[in-house]
């Protein structure tokens, strides 16, 4: 965090203001991280981010010259050198329902549930289509204490399109934060199934559309479920962790026993 200080005149007087500027995302409140989103989502940085951002009055950010402001702005290229990589949901609940985020590092996330909200925002990477985002939110935030369902993400229609835009937003360009840490936790999974990101467009350093090759996690599961048809569900209700922490540990072996043929 970087603190802040500006003067301003204020009649006869100079008035000092204090603020601060978030330095990582781990620093970034739910509503500031929500103001980045509509950043790397094409919006100019005006006023409002401004204030958001650095916690100083709107008024008092209107009130600044053009040299302060362009002073302040500069202080914004945290947003390009930060990570590319978070692993936690800035919006843990969404506002007006009681719908929850997964936890920090996808801890309790069904493999099953990575597979439809890893599907839907390739999708919606494609074609920007509402409907498609509504469905990747509705597939990533659940009811307390629901098992994620397929039959459930229509469910959630309705609760999740009243949301306001920004918020469906910042949660996609979330959601791809939290697959470049997923990236970089299990490299070797990533890897060998070819599930790494495609080249994007770069918006100040950020990656707003890293994507996987879903196919490749449908191809995962159908080697994990194997002939074992009957408890297919199982396989699909397991944590994405320990799929991922299991596949991992399984191509390790592999590889030792090709290297000492």
């Amino acid at each position: 965090m970087t603190n802040l200080e500006i003067e301003v005149p204020f009649f006869f007087f100079t008035r000092r203001a204090k603020g601060a500027l978030p330095g990582s995302w781990n620093e970034l409140s739910e509503r500031q991280f929500i103001a980045v989103s509509t950043l790397v989502n094409g919006r100019e940085i005006d006023f409002q981010f401004l204030s958001v951002l650095t916690s100083f009055p709107k008024r008092l950010i209107k009130a600044l010259s053009s040299y302060q402001l362009a002073k302040l702005s500069d202080q914004i290229d945290f947003i390009g050198k930060a990570s590319k990589s978070h692993n936690a949901f800035f919006s843990p609940k969404l506002k007006g329902t009681k719908l929850y985020s997964p936890k920090p590092k996808l801890a309790g996330l069904t493999f099953g549930q990575f597979i439809f909200a890893d599907a839907y925002y390739n999708a919606w990477l494609s074609n920007k289509d509402d409907e498609t985002l509504t469905k990747l939110i509705a597939s990533l935030y659940l009811f307390d204490e629901e098992q994620f369902k397929e039959g459930g993400i229509s469910c959630k229609k309705s609760l999740v399109e009243k949301l306001p835009k920004d918020l469906r937003l910042s949660i996609a360009f979330n959601y791809s934060l939290v697959v470049f840490w997923l990236q970089q936790a299990y490299p070797l999974i990533f890897h060998s199934t070819g599930n790494l990101p495609d080249h994007a467009v770069r918006v100040d350093g950020i990656r707003p559309d890293i994507r996987t090759k879903d196919s490749g996690w449908l191809k995962l599961f159908e080697s994990l479920v194997g002939d074992d048809l009957i408890n297919r569900n199982k396989y699909a209700d397991l944590p994405v962790n320990v799929v991922l922490n299991y596949l991992t540990a399984k191509y390790k072996e592999n590889a030792r026993v090709h290297s000492s043929v």
